[in-house]
């Protein structure tokens, strides 16, 4: 695949990622934590979109650089960042507002997919 094609999507991932944290506004944090239910922008399509943004660009770096070792690392560090959604929300579903925007909002990270 051509370098501009895997840097577009990069590009993509990047504007996806910075979408996410800038609608979290101060909601966002390192540790997971109940600061609030964000419901608005990005947040009504997937409950995860800076984690969606992240495996973007993890993928066109892939496309970009294939090699056994890049793909070990990226289904690890992707893997990771899966088990930290779940993990999110288990804390944040003790909230009831929560518990109904997961119903509402039932992908984590890609529409139709998971």
């Amino acid at each position: 695949m051509p370098d501009l094609a895997t840097a577009a999507v990069s590009g993509i991932g990047l504007v996806i990622i910075i979408a996410g944290k800038l609608t979290l506004g101060r909601s966002f944090g390192l540790m997971p934590a109940n600061r609030g239910i964000v419901c608005r922008g990005i947040y009504r399509t997937l409950r995860h979109p800076i984690y969606a943004g992240y495996i973007v660009t993890h993928a066109a770096f892939l496309v970009a650089h294939p090699s056994a070792w890049n793909l070990a690392v990226l289904v690890v560090s992707d893997s990771a960042l899966m088990i930290r959604a779940m993990y999110e929300e288990r804390t944040l579903a003790r909230d009831p507002e929560y518990a109904e925007y997961m119903t509402r909002v039932p992908w984590r990270v890609a529409p139709g997919v998971f």
